[in-house]
């Protein structure tokens, strides 16, 4: 059985950098009445247009405006839920924050959400952009600098080597086939210092636009990051797959070289600039895979591993399967408070399978007697 949550779609209250809001809202429809406000969303997945509030909470990470804010997990970015229970007498919980990420990216397995806070950005005058670079280090060093230049103000910054931007049908008559990419959007008082990176790093302007032309147009540079890459690429080869990797803070740079050059075109670069959760600069990938079987897919996936790149599976079903195997006692006890029979996307936790072999919280959320 289905819930269908898309009737769930009312801004419930916008204040002051704050915005709550029913979980079937498209994002896109949010940002629409909290811009004339002064207010954007702090981050939002490249598929802002069609994804629901409720969506993003349960099985999103984060993407645009993550460079500045990290992943929607990272502390202050949500602050509350309201979640109705799974019970024979449902109980509807205002589940604040940090107990609310308690329920974040758990696919619906343990409540359904029925409304979500949101801690908001201040809205800038934003600038899209395209450059390209014919050296594929080039193009990294220059995204790079742009990442770790703290005066930059910035909401989305994507290294794609070639020949991703040759997949992007509607834009690659400005562009070679054989160039990378580097797609930045960057507040307009500071796009000026652009020209002085694109020069160090032997970068070309390609495309450019302000975001009121990209909504007039309907075409934003925004939708061709984070999963829309794969997207447009999956329409011009089919054959093609990806992994979700996850670099470490403190040598990014270098795990992205090595592993372009160890795989070269078996595995192509998609990088994408972020914080985490502890506020690092850092890189996350989506690279695109020639796929050729199940088993050398695996064998790439333990190569990243061994190279001490995390991999966030998304070829598997189970939440746990997904986030490197490990149970998390906490997440299954919130699934016993709320879901006690476990009618809830059932088989998604692992973790509920061993439940009774570990040790939970008869309150994990804190809550007020009943």
């Amino acid at each position: 059985m289905l819930v269908d949550m898309t009737g769930l779609n009312q801004i419930c209250e916008l204040g002051d950098g704050v915005v709550r809001a029913q979980a079937g809202i498209r994002l896109a429809e949010i940002e629409a009445v909290t811009r004339p406000a002064g207010w954007e969303l702090r981050c939002m997945p490249s598929t802002y247009r069609l994804a629901s509030l409720g969506g993003l909470y349960g099985g999103g990470f984060g993407g645009i405006g993550s460079i500045n804010y990290g992943p929607l997990g990272a502390p202050g970015n949500v602050l509350s839920v309201k979640v109705m229970t799974m019970e024979a007498e449902p109980r509807i919980l205002q589940i604040p924050a940090p107990q609310a990420l308690l329920l974040h990216h758990a696919y619906g397995s343990n409540g359904i959400i029925l409304e979500v806070e949101l801690a908001l950005a201040p809205l800038h005058r934003w600038i899209e952009r395209l450059d390209v670079f014919d050296d594929f280090t080039d193009a990294l060093d220059y995204a790079n600098a742009f990442a770790r230049s703290p005066g930059l103000v910035k909401r989305q910054l994507a290294l794609l080597a070639a020949p991703i931007p040759s997949y992007f049908s509607h834009l690659n008559g400005h562009y070679q086939a054989n160039q990378h990419a580097v797609i930045s959007v960057i507040a307009q008082e500071s796009e000026g210092f652009c020209a002085g990176l694109l020069e160090k790093y032997r970068g070309h302007s390609a495309v450019r636009q302000t975001a009121d032309e990209a909504r007039e147009a309907n075409a934003s540079l925004m939708e061709y990051c984070w999963n829309h890459t794969t997207l447009h690429a999956l329409k011009i080869d089919s054959s093609l797959t990806y992994l979700q990797t996850a670099f470490n803070y403190t040598n990014y740079h270098q795990q992205i070289i090595d592993m372009a050059a160890l795989f070269a075109d078996e595995v192509i670069s998609h990088i994408e600039f972020l914080r985490d959760t502890d506020g690092n600069i850092t890189a996350s990938g989506l690279q695109l895979v020639r796929y050729s079987s199940e088993e050398r897919l695996n064998e790439i996936i333990s190569t990243f591993r061994d190279n001490d790149v995390k991999i966030n599976n998304p070829h598997v079903y189970q939440i746990e399967d997904g986030k490197q195997g490990d149970i998390k006692p906490e997440v299954v006890s919130v699934k016993k408070c709320l879901d006690p029979n476990g009618l809830l996307n059932p088989g998604k936790l692992r973790g509920w399978e061993v439940r009774n072999t570990l040790i939970l919280d008869n309150d994990p959320l804190l809550l007020p007697d009943r």
